[in-house]
C-alpha cells in the first residue's frame, strides 16, 4: 500500500494546476500524466503515452532528465515508497520548475489515486509503474544571478528561455531586479555597473517587453517576471553607519 505521504503528495499534486504529474514505466516511458503535465510539455495524453519522458523535452533538458531516470532506477531499486529522489530547478519554455523525480513499487500503484486525465485504458498502473515525475512552477524569490548562471551553461539558449529570449542575460538579471522596486541607481551599486549602463538597459528592457509583452510600467514587468517564476529576492539594503556623538 503507497505511504500515507506518497498518497497525500499524489493527491495534492492532482488536484493543483500548477503541478504536473507523470506516470513512468521503469524505462522512462509515459504511462499516464495530468492536465497541467500536459499544458508545460505542450503534448496531449494520447500523444505522450508510450514515449520515453526525456524525448518530449527540449533537447537542451534531454540529457538532465535521463539521468535523473537512471539514477533513480539504477540506485533505488532496492528502496521503494519514500526512498530515493531527484530534485532539479530549471529553466523551460521561459517559466523556472522545479522538478522531483520518486522511484515507487509495484505495490505502491494499489494505493493510486487515478488522476482525472487518466492512465492508457486498458492498462493495469499496478503492473508497470515505476516512477513518479512531478513539476512544479515555482514561485518563490531566487538570486537573479542564479537564474544567469543557469542560462549562461544552456547550450540552447532559445528553448530555455523561450519568449524571453529577446533579453540579454544582463537585461534579463536586471528586469529581475527592476521588478523587486529597486531604483536604478540600487541596480547599479549591486551590479558594480554605472547608473548609465542600468538605464541604457532599463531603455532596451523597455522597447523589447512592449513590444513581446505590452509591459508599459515596472508594476507590469513585476507581473510578467513574476507569471515566469523569476521573482528575484531583493537584497537586503545596507544600514547607513549612525552619526558620531
Amino acid at each position: 500500500m503507497l505511504t500515507a505521504a506518497l498518497q497525500a503528495m499524489w493527491r495534492a499534486m492532482n488536484e493543483d494546476a500548477r503541478i504536473g504529474v507523470k506516470l513512468l514505466d521503469s524505462e522512462g516511458r509515459v504511462i499516464g500524466l495530468n492536465a497541467c503535465a500536459a499544458k508545460l510539455l505542450n503534448i496531449s495524453h494520447r500523444a505522450a503515452t508510450g514515449k520515453k519522458i526525456a524525448d518530449l523535452y527540449p533537447p537542451v533538458h534531454r540529457p538532465m532528465v535521463a539521468r535523473e531516470i537512471d539514477a533513480i532506477v539504477n540506485h533505488g531499486r532496492m528502496v521503494c515508497g519514500d526512498g530515493p529522489v531527484c530534485h532539479s530547478t530549471y529553466l523551460l519554455w521561459g517559466y523556472r520548475r522545479e522538478s522531483s523525480t520518486r522511484l515507487l513499487c509495484a505495490g505502491d500503484a494499489h494505493g493510486m489515486v487515478e488522476p482525472t486525465n487518466g492512465f492508457t485504458p486498458g492498462h493495469d498502473p499496478s503492473e508497470v509503474l515505476g516512477i513518479l515525475r512531478t513539476c512544479k512552477i515555482a514561485d518563490d524569490p531566487v538570486n537573479p544571478s542564479e537564474i544567469i548562471g543557469l542560462v549562461q551553461g544552456s547550450n540552447d539558449r532559445d528553448a530555455l528561455l523561450g519568449e524571453l529570449v529577446v533579453l540579454s542575460d544582463r537585461e534579463l538579471e536586471v528586469a529581475m531586479l527592476i521588478a523587486t522596486g529597486m531604483t536604478d541607481a540600487e541596480i547599479a551599486e549591486l551590479l558594480c555597473r554605472s547608473l548609465r549602463t542600468v538605464h541604457a538597459h532599463r531603455r532596451s528592457i523597455g522597447t523589447k517587453l512592449r513590444d513581446q509583452f505590452g509591459v508599459k510600467s515596472r508594476s507590469d514587468l513585476a507581473r510578467e517576471m513574476a507569471q515566469r517564476g523569476l521573482i528575484a529576492a531583493a537584497p537586503a539594503k545596507r544600514e547607513r553607519p549612525a552619526p558620531a556623538d
